[in-house]
């Protein structure tokens, strides 16, 4: 696979837009249910330096949901794993972009690191600067914007100051310069982009697992 692949077509789309928009690709080859999908770029160069999707190892094929169904997670190679083995090794540090696909390609917004396998292996080669996740939005974050509750004025219900006809806030289209009117014509965001340093992102991932297997300890118990 080769993931050399140079950014610099269009200057008014993000350096993660495109990372997405690769991982999203890569994400199409697998044949797992949730398919993933794993890029590495260097942000100086703008270059890919690696991509991984998750599924059987090479050369076998997918047993099928009813064999794999629960244990997909342990008899397949992950996303992570393969591209930061393409990688091999980096004097500089990437940014890893992980990408989860629903049935029609949308973005499925998730819950946050989960894999403290991957997450050792991200924290082991020591070349990984940050991952990002898209994940589900939090209560206290504006289900309509990517800011939180208390920093957006269309949830505080602050009313536009229209200076020379154009409003002050940060409006997509026209104003009507009533907060509750322009907030209920905005789309619902479901998901916000987050970034974890390895060293996060590998402690949020044993502490998921850590609550998670205390809250099956528990039930078990019972």
């Amino acid at each position: 696979m080769d993931t050399s692949t140079s950014w610099n077509r269009d200057a008014s789309v993000t350096l993660l837009q495109e990372a997405v928009a690769v991982a999203s690709s890569i994400a199409r080859l697998s044949s797992c249910r949730s398919r993933r999908g794993v890029v590495l770029w260097d942000r100086f160069t703008r270059t890919i330096r690696g991509a991984g999707f998750n599924g059987p190892p090479r050369l076998r094929a997918c047993p099928g949901r009813e064999v794999c169904t629960g244990t997909c997670g342990q008899r397949s190679v992950h996303a992570e794993a393969r591209a930061i083995r393409e990688v091999g090794s980096s004097l500089v540090e990437l940014e890893l972009v992980h990408v989860e696909l629903a049935p029609g390609d949308a973005l499925v917004a998730c819950d946050g690191p989960s894999c403290p396998s991957c997450a050792a292996l991200i924290l082991d080669v020591r070349f990984v600067g940050g991952v990002h996740l898209h994940e589900a939005k939090p209560p206290e974050w504006c289900p309509h914007r990517e800011v939180p509750r208390a920093d957006c004025s269309f949830c505080l219900g602050v009313d536009c100051i229209a200076v020379r006809g154009k409003c002050d806030l940060d409006v997509p289209g026209p104003c009507a310069h009533d907060a509750a009117a322009r907030h209920g014509d905005l789309p619902v965001v479901v998901g916000r982009w987050r970034r974890y340093t390895a060293e996060e992102f590998y402690e949020a991932s044993v502490r998921t697992i850590r609550q998670a297997t205390s809250s099956w300890t528990s039930t078990a118990s019972q």
